[in-house]
């Protein structure tokens, strides 16, 4: 396994040379802080980042902004939002991304409504069809984040906030272009994170990391909540995953702190010397 970072919220230029200088061995950059707004990636920048991976060794993957709604319900600005997600895709191949990670997508109503969800997520699988025809054209793959379930009361839902629309969705297709990034924090508030792996460990390219309560997601430091970590590593053995496990922390020292965690926990499992 290695042991990566997610890059936000600061040019993910500063995160390459900390990943360098502190042993990291995977960079994700997330497009959704203002210095990676993907129309900041002018050529001269990519042919840069490319020049630091490359002397680097580090790997990388990049992750769509949040409020990239796969599930947007009005077509014009689902067809703006695609040629969006394009554009992050085609960045993901010049920079020899693994994977590009998105949300799934949300919708705005009453939770009671099954209906809501349900028109939602047909939408998402839209969206998600005509990018693995882009995907399968660029040789670049699409992680699905399992997110963090909401409260009932509130007016927001989240799709594939939940074991088993992940595991419809990645049945229906099966592509492999399509596979799982999986968020341990909002797995932890959700089925728990060891039973995430058991059932979808074969689809898992790469983990964020952060903990919490158990309750909401609050991306805390490693060992802080309620994370079971012993547990955790021991069935990403199971499954042979040997991905990359990312900081989702946003302070340098919190990265850093949590990198030393990682590599206690990785050694007292044997999967490190």
């Amino acid at each position: 396994m290695k042991i990566g970072m997610v890059a936000f919220p600061d040019d993910v230029e500063r995160y390459v040379a900390m990943a360098v200088e502190n042993g990291f061995e995977h960079i994700e950059i997330d497009l959704y802080s203002a210095p990676q707004h993907i129309e900041r990636f002018h050529g001269g920048r990519v042919r840069q980042l490319q020049r630091m991976l490359s002397q680097s060794g580090i790997s990388v993957s990049l992750h769509a902004p949040y409020t990239m709604n796969l599930a947007e319900p009005l077509p014009y600005f689902r067809t703006c939002l695609l040629k969006y997600a394009l554009r992050i895709l085609e960045l993901g191949c010049s920079l020899n991304a693994g994977w590009v990670c998105v949300h799934l997508g949300y919708a705005f109503g009453l939770p009671s409504l099954p209906w809501l969800r349900s028109e939602a997520l047909e939408r998402a699988c839209a969206s998600i069809e005509r990018l693995l025809r882009y995907c399968e054209r660029l040789g670049i793959k699409l992680a699905i984040e399992n997110l963090n379930p909401l409260p009932a009361t509130g007016e927001l839902i989240l799709l594939g906030d939940n074991l088993e629309e992940l595991q419809q969705l990645l049945e229906k297709f099966s592509s492999p272009y399509l596979c799982i990034v999986l968020d341990a924090g909002h797995a932890n508030t959700a089925e728990g994170v060891t039973e995430y792996i058991t059932r979808l460990g074969q689809f898992i390219v790469g983990i964020h990391v952060h903990d919490n309560d158990g309750l909401s997601d609050s991306h805390s430091q490693l060992g802080s909540g309620t994370l079971p970590w012993d547990e955790f590593i021991e069935a990403l053995k199971a499954v042979s995953f040997s991905g990359p496990l990312n900081v989702e922390l946003f302070d340098d020292e919190e990265k850093l702190t949590a990198k030393r965690f990682l590599e206690c926990l990785l050694r007292k499992h044997g999967i490190r010397q």
